[in-house]
């Protein structure tokens, strides 16, 4: 196995950009003399001029024939699979949200649970004074409402701060634009708003359903 060390020429200095992210680049014959490994992982092949996509995938198929395993593709078949990783990795992020949904629907209805209990007194007493059942109902509502609203509104705003810092740490590989995708970010307010109404309703029936004088003597 070859080992040392070789002197070369610098002959240039690039700037960091898309897929060209090495700390550095050698020619191909350099490469070879040094490589313990020679064989080409990528090879990318520009076409001449006035040579049609087709028939410049015909040409290479025919020379690569004798190379068992070789996955030929164009820009636009490259550009896909790239597309299906990342969708792969979205579908994975898109789980984990679920989960956390369904984790904040619990934690609201514990919340409220507790709220409850501790405000049976002022619960009774308010229904002492006339407030209806229904008054109840929409009482605890609102609160889980504005609970959900308020998490959904600090959840968009620390995932977009890490938004930017992640696509700030990933500028030299090409990654330099940020999206926000401010439809989305609306409907996920609307969602959490509907979680609040969902988490809200076995609370809300239990404080509706609250024995006026047994809350008021409650400790």
């Amino acid at each position: 196995m070859k080992s040392g060390y070789r002197d070369v020429e610098i002959v240039g200095v690039f700037t960091e950009t898309g897929i060209v992210n090495s700390s550095y680049l050698v020619s191909m014959e350099t490469f070879e003399e040094n490589s313990v490994i020679n064989l080409e992982s990528v090879i990318a092949i520009k076409l001449a001029n006035g040579v049609t996509p087709d028939a410049g995938r015909a040409l290479i198929e025919a020379e690569a024939v004798n190379l068992p395993g070789l996955d030929i593709r164009d820009g636009i078949e490259y550009r896909e699979a790239q597309e299906q990783q990342v969708d792969s990795i979205l579908a994975l992020f898109q789980g984990l949200l679920f989960l956390a949904v369904v984790i904040a629907l619990l934690g609201i209805v514990n919340t409220l649970v507790l709220s409850i209990f501790e405000r049976t007194r002022e619960i009774g007493l308010l229904r002492a004074v006339g407030m209806s059942r229904w008054q109840v109902r929409r009482m605890v509502l609102w609160e889980s409402i504005v609970v959900a609203v308020i998490g959904g509104v600090f959840g968009i705003v620390i995932g977009t701060f890490f938004g930017i810092v992640v696509v700030t740490a990933l500028g030299d590989v090409g990654i330099d634009t940020l999206g926000v995708p401010v439809g989305q970010l609306l409907s996920l307010l609307i969602v959490a708003a509907i979680a609040g109404v969902l988490a809200s309703i076995g609370p809300a029936r239990r404080a509706a359903k609250l024995n006026v004088l047994e809350a008021i003597s409650y400790e």
